[in-house]
């Protein structure tokens, strides 16, 4: 059984598409926008659950109708949504995604709301009504308060699960928390921000790797984008060349590639075999436009070719 826990967000995005982005004082007209579930932890506990893992979430929502949403939306695929609480003191997350549609890129702004009243007595909860029983994996990310985030890599680590951590964005991560990660994975810049060393090559991201292991992390997944990705642990660094495609749009790529390694991990593959695939996803994944519904099944990603 390839069972996975996330812990991490949950929000509501409210993605907006124009021409391009407005100046300070200025005023643009968008041509579309969409609600759809969002949150790193949600959006990795979708991936993870197309990509054929059985999916637990732990998260926090408002009691409105925005985390009524996020809750049916997950269950819809098959996450099984027990461990996500309602919280009437707080809202629901929500991310405002400016997409320019003329440069593939967008811009952020994000309500954190309930997500930041994820508390480690939550984990214990969770932990004593059963949510590790036959979890392979436990995924973790940084937008929740990070007492929680190592509550949850400690609690995973006793049950004996795997502890994979995606950094969201850049911060500056304790010793402690990792040395409980058994796999981090992030992107070049997570990587330049925790390390302090730049990274523009394969080589940067090789040494930067090799410098985040020796603070206790035991495997380091690094997303390059169009360069692929890199995979550094303590006995070698395999690179993995990105799986071409024509991009429509980038977003939900990343969250597509770490959901496929989990679920590929919790399937007892090696890691450079999870790695090969997730590169797979992601790429399937930003061919297509729209998030989440641009994350592809395991069927697809088993479909695709890899290149040579």
């Amino acid at each position: 059984m390839a069972m996975v826990a996330v812990v991490g967000s949950l929000t509501i995005d409210l993605m907006v598409r124009a021409g391009g982005w407005p100046d300070r004082g200025e005023t643009i007209v968008g041509r579309d926008v969409q609600q759809v579930t969002g949150g790193k932890g949600a959006m990795q506990a979708l991936a993870a659950a197309a990509a054929g893992a059985q999916v637990r979430m732990i998260g926090r929502v408002g009691a409105d109708p925005f985390g009524r949403k996020i809750i049916e939306d997950l269950a819809r695929q098959g996450v099984d949504t027990h461990w996500v609480t309602e919280d009437s003191g707080s809202c629901t997350g929500v991310s405002v995604i400016l997409v320019d549609d003329s440069l593939r890129q967008n811009r952020l702004l994000v309500v954190h709301g309930a997500n930041e009243r994820l508390s480690p007595a939550e984990i214990e909860a969770a932990s004593a009504s059963g949510v590790w029983a036959g979890v392979r994996v436990c995924l973790l990310q940084s937008a929740i308060p990070l007492e929680t985030v190592m509550a949850a890599a400690q609690s995973a680590r006793r049950a004996g699960a795997v502890v994979v951590l995606d950094p969201d964005h850049p911060l500056s991560l304790p010793g402690p928390l990792l040395d409980l990660v058994d796999l981090c994975v992030l992107n070049a810049g997570e990587l330049a921000a925790l390390t302090g060393r730049t990274v523009a090559s394969v080589l940067d991201a090789r040494l930067a790797a090799c410098a985040l292991l020796t603070r206790g992390v035991r495997a380091v997944v690094v997303r390059l984008g169009a360069t692929g990705a890199l995979l550094v642990d303590g006995n070698h660094a395999q690179h993995f060349p990105a799986q071409t495609g024509a991009v429509v749009e980038v977003a939900g790529g990343s969250d597509a590639f770490t959901g496929s390694v989990v679920a590929a991990l919790a399937e007892n593959q090696p890691l450079e075999a999870a790695v090969a695939r997730a590169r797979i996803a992601n790429a399937l994944a930003c061919t297509r436009g729209g998030v989440p519904s641009a994350i592809p099944c395991r069927r697809e990603i088993d479909g695709a070719r890899a290149p040579r």
